[in-house]
C-alpha cells in the first residue's frame, strides 16, 4: 500500500505542484497545496480509478487554491491612516 502512494507521488507530484504554482503564483503555497492534495487523496474513503487519478488530484488542488483565495479575501489590510 505504501508503494502505491510512492508511485502516485512519483508520477503526479510535479504536475500537481506546477498546477498549484500556476493557481497561486507562490512556490511555498504551491508546495503546501501539493502536500495537502496527496494527503487528501490518500486518506479519502472513496476509491480512485487509475484512469482519472490525475483529474482527481487537480480537482483537489484547485479547490485548495480556491480556499486559499477565499481566506485571503477575508483579511484586508488596514489603511495607513488607521494605524497609529
Amino acid at each position: 500500500m505504501q508503494d502505491d502512494f510512492h508511485e502516485l507521488w512519483r508520477h503526479h507530484a510535479a504536475d500537481v505542484r506546477r498546477f498549484a504554482l500556476y493557481q497561486t503564483g507562490d512556490a511555498s503555497r504551491a508546495d503546501d497545496i501539493t502536500s495537502e492534495t496527496f494527503l487528501r487523496a490518500w486518506t479519502s474513503s472513496s476509491a480512485v480509478r487509475e484512469a482519472t487519478v490525475r483529474s482527481y488530484l487537480f480537482t483537489i488542488a484547485r479547490r485548495l487554491a480556491a480556499a486559499e483565495w477565499r481566506r485571503e479575501a477575508r483579511h484586508d489590510t488596514l489603511p495607513e491612516s488607521l494605524i497609529s
